[in-house]
């Protein structure tokens, strides 16, 4: 299918989570002068790629469903960029869907899901402690910038759950080369937030080696998201 917008669906696994959200741009940028895609530019004495990303991945966190936008300055086929773009793509990088959109549409991050594995002998601990944060009706923490304020995130928070599954432990990059993901056998934390990222915790009260994976990310196509009414003093 022609167009000259394209929203694409990718997952980034294993070695590539290292790298920064700003080295993925420079990489990508590499990848589509590659694959001699016409990309539109920015304006401005640096100008790059018009490649927009819905929501940036935490530096070491797998994304198994990431959306990032493209536009082009003359019209392409869906499948022959689809396929340029997964030949021409790092190791760690794979193009699950591309679907053609609106010049002014603009994909905007309504929810994400963010799963890590859990020790065995702290399950019941976490549970303990998801059930006392979903009772709270306040949640607040400090933040520090740009300026020091007291928010509350509890009205970010959806739902946060210990899961159990019986299918075998996936490896490592367990969404590497697109769906279906493979759920871990072990239990897991799973969080679902509402437009924003969720806070899991502290990483380090957790066995070292178990790896933060964003599920999944759902998006709108307007420019205006619904947000969850903010609490601050």
């Amino acid at each position: 299918m022609l167009g000259d917008k394209f929203r694409f669906r990718f997952t980034k696994s294993g070695t590539l989570r290292l790298v920064s959200h700003h080295d993925l741009m420079r990489c990508s940028e590499r990848m589509l002068r590659r694959a001699a895609v016409p990309f539109k530019s920015t304006a401005g004495f640096h100008p790059t790629p018009r490649l927009v990303f819905a929501l940036s991945l935490p530096l070491g966190v797998v994304g198994c469903d990431e959306v990032v936008e493209l536009e082009l300055t003359e019209p392409r086929d869906s499948d022959q960029l689809f396929s340029a773009l997964n030949a021409q793509a790092p190791t760690g990088l794979v193009f699950t869907r591309v679907a053609p959109v609106p010049m002014k549409a603009t994909a905007r991050v309504r929810r994400v899901v963010y799963e890590l594995p859990l020790p065995a002998d702290r399950v019941a601990d976490v549970e303990a402690a998801v059930a006392k944060l979903m009772a709270e009706p306040k949640v607040w923490v400090e933040r520090l910038r740009p300026s020091p304020k007291r928010l509350n995130i509890r009205p970010y928070f959806r739902n946060v759950s210990v899961e159990k599954r019986p299918t075998p432990l996936a490896p490592l990059a367990s969404c590497e080369g697109a769906p279906p993901w493979v759920p871990p056998a072990t239990p897991s934390l799973k969080g679902r937030g509402s437009w924003c990222r969720m806070p899991l915790g502290e990483p380090r009260v957790l066995t070292r080696g178990w790896i933060l994976t964003r599920f999944s990310t759902s998006i709108c196509g307007s420019r205006r998201p619904v947000r969850p009414v903010r609490t601050s003093c």
